[in-house]
């Protein structure tokens, strides 16, 4: 009985936070009202934009996107980009803001989960200076951009250790 009443209580919260982020969810930039656009504009310095299902959906941009993006800089606000996507490093997610009308600065402007990552471990461990990642190829383009030589990913299919394909006796650990 009590299962059911959190499930159900668990429910109704979640439609309510549907409802709330329904209710509170950022204007429609693609198509913004001159005023309501104008007013947001004329009330922040930096805008904050996730990649992803905000800018684009399979790097095919979203609405009018890039001309709202175009504008604001334009307007000499500050845009960053910041996506979870560790499949591309910054200069590769760059190039795609490029490729649809958005030119921005792969230092200063776009942040993605790896860039963060391997700046987080090169401060907080500058010790570190070689790895081996079970990842994305994006993650050793970044750890190798702050200094840390970094091996495995993707491109290194052969050395990856893949656990649907193999055990852990595969690894020789003790």
């Amino acid at each position: 009985f009590l299962l059911a009443q959190i499930s159900e209580i668990s429910i109704k919260h979640r439609k309510k936070q549907i409802e709330i982020e329904t209710t509170m969810a950022a204007p429609n930039l693609a198509q913004p009202t001159p005023t309501k656009f104008s007013d947001l504009a004329d009330k922040f310095e930096t805008f904050v934009f996730d990649c992803d299902g905000v800018i684009w959906n399979d790097f095919i941009p979203i609405g009018e996107s890039p001309r709202v993006l175009n504008h604001l800089m334009e307007l000499g606000k500050r845009v960053v980009f910041v996506t979870n996507l560790s499949k591309l490093s910054r200069a590769e997610l760059t190039q795609k803001m490029k490729n649809i009308g958005v030119e921005i600065n792969c230092e200063t402007q776009m942040f993605n989960s790896s860039s963060i990552s391997a700046s987080y471990i090169h401060m907080r461990h500058p010790n570190i200076k070689k790895v081996y990642v079970m990842g994305e190829h994006g993650v050793c383009q970044e750890l190798n951009n702050v200094g840390i030589d970094a091996f495995g990913s993707s491109e290194d299919d052969d050395k990856i250790y893949d656990p649907s394909k193999s055990s852990t006796e595969d690894l020789d650990i003790p």
